[in-house]
């Protein structure tokens, strides 16, 4: 129904079905970047979210460069079944933005073991960490069978 690209960081497209769907894709700086360019991305991201139609189920999806850790004040936008036991900053960016919009990050609340959970491996093989997530409208949360990677 719409395709728009935001910036080189963010794009949302519209999709008609049974309900309609706005997906939005995002790549966040990494945590090397200063707090800046990180709350730009944070701020242009909640004006595409808001951009939405209201009606939407809304899916944020990407690499967020955030560790979401299993910290009890997460819950309950985050679960307790991240690969991290703490955020970075990033993460805790992630989980502001979550709690702001009332969605979950998926990732973090279906139980695997931990090798389901990695998105990136360093090249070395010695560190592996989970960064990308998708997020879901808490009220629709149910919709989302399961995350898991591989």
């Amino acid at each position: 129904m719409r395709f728009e690209h935001v910036n080189d960081r963010l794009c949302w497209i519209r999709v008609r079905g049974k309900f309609n769907y706005s997906i939005i894709n995002a790549h966040a700086p990494t945590e090397d970047k200063d707090d800046e360019e990180k709350d730009k991305f944070y701020l242009e991201l909640e004006t595409v979210y808001s951009q939405c139609p209201r009606c939407d189920i809304k899916i944020v999806l990407g690499d967020f460069n955030a560790k979401v850790g299993k910290e009890e004040s997460n819950y309950p936008y985050a679960g307790r079944n991240g690969l991290h036991e703490e955020h970075n900053g990033n993460g805790y960016k992630l989980v502001q933005f979550a709690t702001a919009t009332d969605m979950i990050i998926g990732g973090t609340i279906f139980t695997h073991k931990n090798i389901y959970k990695v998105t990136r491996r360093s090249p070395d093989g010695g560190t592996m960490n989970k960064i990308d997530h998708i997020l879901i409208q808490k009220k629709h949360s149910s919709d989302l069978k399961d995350v898991r990677c591989k």
